[in-house]
């Protein structure tokens, strides 16, 4: 990878931190996780990413960071002509 790849991965990572907040990402997360629908135990009822969160905090922050690198990768960031 040369310099100025590096540069513009740098340059879209930045762009892509001033449009997405940490929580915004969370909140992007959480709510892909929810899609599947409530879990049910017994007469109550959790949201899939409080329980996996609550019961795996591993696997959450990884499946967070996991689902940032994919929003970052899918970030379209088109450069400034004064960038080239």
């Amino acid at each position: 990878m040369s310099w100025k790849d590096i540069l513009k991965e740098d340059k879209k990572e930045k762009a892509f931190r001033k449009e997405y907040s940490e929580s915004d990402i969370r909140d992007l997360f959480n709510d892909a996780l929810d899609e599947q629908g409530e879990i049910k135990i017994g007469n109550l009822s959790y949201s899939p990413s409080w329980v996996l969160e609550q019961v795996d905090s591993t696997a959450y922050r990884i499946g967070l960071s996991e689902y940032e690198d994919m929003l970052l990768e899918d970030f379209e960031y088109e450069e400034d002509e004064d960038d080239e």
